[in-house]
């Protein structure tokens, strides 16, 4: 479809929503206000609308509702007798939902009958109160203002500071040069299999998410030293929220874009009990925008679902119910040109391709008293990769041979519990422990032309359970000190491995809203577990044993915070020792876990794995930040590191993922362009500018003789190509009606169409050298309408 047509189709919606009304539009801000610590509703506390005299408070259950606010971007602010004021900047208020807004404020210190202030926390601050180094939240908000998101969460962080890309196609993170495997997901407080559609067995990213920001809650990510209920994370955390539904009225969104469609619906269950519901479905397929947005020439197509239901009651605690499920498939067939080149460039392929994702969770919370609570969550998740690959002879009418068929299944069964209580002002101690039962079915067979017999890459079927605990203390040790000791355990039966990881944080607020930061930790992760299984084809023996030890790292993090006003300035430097990282067993080799990004790079092993490798990351980032106030906002963030690693003969080289550095500038502006700001018209551009692609120089000579790719002894990824570069662009238009409200969004990625290397291949038959490139420029237009 046409840039004109969508344009078209909108302005025919907004008409016929509009009926010629011209009115001063407003709308309801509500929701609820809670202790930080002990999560318990606050009553009484004031909400007051800056700049006019309309506020509200807080009723017996925290909740509030501030009705006819003005459309447009507002700030709020929070006062509660014995509590820190908390401001809400830059939240907009349009017709068509209403906003929801869950506040908390943090207890004053008493001491002597004088009150001690901790310091004012920052909009963008982690929601979790036992964070303090490498985490800030991220919502809806981000989405908009950042150009090229998607509305994915994965594609709103690569804009942080610490975060640095792999390619343009891909949502995957590379965090500090760790690779995005090491990431863990969580979603309302469990973890899930990596909830991105086509990403490979053991990744941690892939093109797209399978969660809309639209249906986020804020949400917290972190970047390193992470408190001491993550484990089973190596580089990174999402700590994802499914949002309430509005329990007062239904509402829905509709958006229709050149890649698919997404609807939504949520509203009351019962307002009698204040139950509600969200539902958000998307259908997508890249064949509306084929030969613009392929995938290394494949047109994948994909859907997902995400639901919660809230259900509070007045004596049992409240309970929620929470869903996500995703499939994704993609057909690779030769192209016509293909078939008129024929066999004198080799074998022709085809692929299928397809996975699955499901996740299903029920939560329950319920407060003991007034200074605890106790959260108990059972969940299924669920993942399944089918890959069908066949051969297309040239010289026998393209008749189709097998070539490999490859599926892999994992089941997980969790129950976790958590307990927390803030004992006083001063302390808040919080423990939990998370049981999960892991069955597994690994199938990979691939054909070997000189046997005519299939030989069995995986072959694995079982069950193992990962037990993991925490416990963690968060003490006010004076008036603007926190220090937050914890500890993590866990255990794989798969091979009774386990790992105790202490981990401590200390930050000092000073008056002058200056905080200081230092956090240190130690975190580990096992394998995907068909790893353990893996047979290596060259010797016909396996290739991992299950032996194998959990990877872990050494963080350690010092930062500094200063705002100005309303510019938030953050440096970070922080230093990284991996161990007991799998390698291969080679004085030869040159493979690491470090350099993964997938199981399937132990395909080209030539020797078993062994958990002696080590590796190190250590750099600097920083962010200066101004979030959208008087109609513009900047995101400025910076990053420099090194990362290394070791083989097995103890020698050293640069991470294939060691960019060295990347820069991101973000702006944005907006103008109200009808009185009341029924009309709004808003521009964002973002440049993002990185160091290379690392490759290891190939040895052309030996290759020849050897018949296959062989890398120059010692200088393995010492190879840098050229400096990445990307200019992007978003412009929307919004119009807000009476009950509704419509937008037209416009992004182009890659408006200077510069082309970025994704990697180079080598050609043994031609002896040649190719680049492939990264997306060109390339545009996507939505229209959306929220009613």
């Amino acid at each position: 479809m046409s840039i004109k047509l969508f344009c078209l189709l909108g302005f025919m919606l907004i008409n016929k929503f509009s009926n010629g009304q011209a009115h001063l539009f407003t709308n309801t801000v509500k929701g609820i206000v809670t202790d930080a610590d002990s999560k318990q509703p606050m009553t009484g506390v004031t909400i007051s609308l800056a700049g006019s005299n309309k506020n509200t408070i807080s009723d017996s259950t925290g909740n509030f509702k501030l009705t006819e606010v003005p459309i447009g971007t507002q700030t709020f602010k929070f006062s509660g007798t014995g509590y820190e004021t908390r401001v809400y900047q830059g939240i907009e208020v349009s017709s068509g939902k209403e906003v929801f807004l869950e506040a908390t404020l943090i207890e004053k210190i008493t001491r002597l009958n004088e009150i001690i202030l901790n310091g004012n926390k920052k909009d963008n601050n982690a929601l979790n109160e036992f964070a303090s180094a490498s985490a800030r939240s991220f919502s809806l908000d981000d989405a908009k203002k950042y150009p090229i998101t998607g509305f994915d969460p994965g594609r709103i962080v690569q804009n942080f500071a610490g975060v640095t890309i792999t390619e343009d196609n891909s949502n995957a993170i590379v965090i500090r040069g760790n690779s995005p495997k090491g990431i863990l997901w969580k979603l309302d407080g469990i973890e899930i299999p990596n909830p991105n559609h086509f990403g490979s067995t053991g990744s941690g990213g892939g093109n797209i998410s399978m969660l809309s920001s639209s249906t986020l809650d804020k949400s917290d990510f972190y970047s390193g030293a992470f408190p001491a209920e993550f484990g089973n994370a190596l580089s990174g955390v999402f700590d994802l929220r499914l949002r309430k539904g509005n329990k007062d009225k239904h509402e829905y969104s509709l958006m229709v874009g050149a890649l698919g469609i997404e609807a939504a619906m949520e509203g009351p269950l019962s307002k009698k009990s204040s139950s509600s519901y969200l539902v958000n479905y998307r259908y997508s397929t890249f064949a509306l925008v084929k030969g613009v947005a392929e995938i290394e020439g494949v047109a994948p197509d994909y859907q997902d679902v995400s639901f919660k239901v809230l259900l509070p009651t007045k004596k049992a605690g409240s309970f929620s119910i929470f869903g996500l499920a995703g499939i994704n498939k993609s057909l690779q067939e030769p192209q016509q040109i293909d078939f008129a080149l024929g066999g004198p460039f080799g074998p022709l392929f085809s692929a299928h391709e397809k996975g699955k994702v499901g996740v299903a969770g029920i939560s329950h919370q319920i407060f003991l008293n007034r200074k605890s609570y106790i959260q108990t969550i059972l969940a299924a998740t669920a993942d399944s990769y089918i890959n069908n690959v066949d051969s297309l002879d040239a010289h026998n009418n393209y008749s189709r041979g097998a070539v490999g068929r490859t599926k892999f299944l994992n089941i997980a069964y969790k129950l976790s519990g958590t307990y927390n209580n803030k004992i006083n002002s001063r302390n808040t101690i919080q423990a939990g422990i998370t049981i999960s039962s892991l069955t597994y079915n690994f199938n990979d067979r691939q054909f070997n032309p000189g046997t005519q017999v299939y030989d069995n890459i995986f072959d694995s079927r079982g069950n193992s359970i990962f037990y993991e605990g925490f416990a963690q203390w968060k003490w006010k040790l004076k008036s603007r000190v926190d220090i937050i000791p914890g500890v993590h355990y866990s255990i794989l039966s798969l091979n009774h491995t386990k790992s105790i990881e202490p981990r401590i944080s200390i930050s000092y607020n000073t008056l002058n809203n200056q905080k200081f930061i230092v956090a240190a930790g130690l975190h580990s992760r096992p394998e995907h577990l068909s790893t353990y299984f893996f047979r290596n084809l060259k010797n016909n023996e396996p290739a991992a044993s299950q032996d194998l030890k959990f990877a872990k790292a050494a963080h350690i993090v010092v930062g500094y915070h200063k705002k100005f006003r309303s510019i938030l300035f953050k440096v970070e430097a922080y230093y990284q020792y991996l161990y007991d990282i799998a390698i291969e067993k080679n004085n030869a080799g040159f493979f690491s876990m470090i350099n993964a990004l997938s199981v399937y790079d132990l395909y080209d092993l030539d020797s078993a794995l062994i958990s002696t490798g080590t590796g190190k990351n250590y750099g600097l980032d920083i962010t200066l930040e101004k979030p959208l106030l008087k109609n513009w906002h900047f995101l400025i963030t910076g990053s420099v590191l090194k990362s290394y690693y070791s083989i097995y003969n103890g020698k050293e080289f640069p991470t294939k993922l060691d960019r060295g550095y990347q820069v991101t500038a973000i702006t944005g502006k907006e103008w109200d362009l009808h009185q009341n700001e029924k009309r709004k018209f808003a521009i964002n551009g973002k440049i993002v500018t990185a160091g290379g692609m690392r490759e290891s120089p190939v040895d052309q000579s030996q290759s020849r003789l050897q018949g296959k790719v062989v890398y120059i002894k010692d200088q393995y990824y010492s190879k840098q190509t050229s400096p990445y570069f990307r200019a992007d662009i978003g412009v929307s238009y919004k119009i807000n009606l009476r009950t509704s409200t419509h937008t037209l969004m416009l992004d182009i990625q890659n408006i200077f169409n510069h082309k970025n290397i994704a990697r180079t291949t080598y050609n043994l038959q031609s002896n040649q050298f190719s680049n492939e490139y990264g997306l060109g420029l390339f545009p996507l237009i939505n229209y959306r309408v929220d009613f």
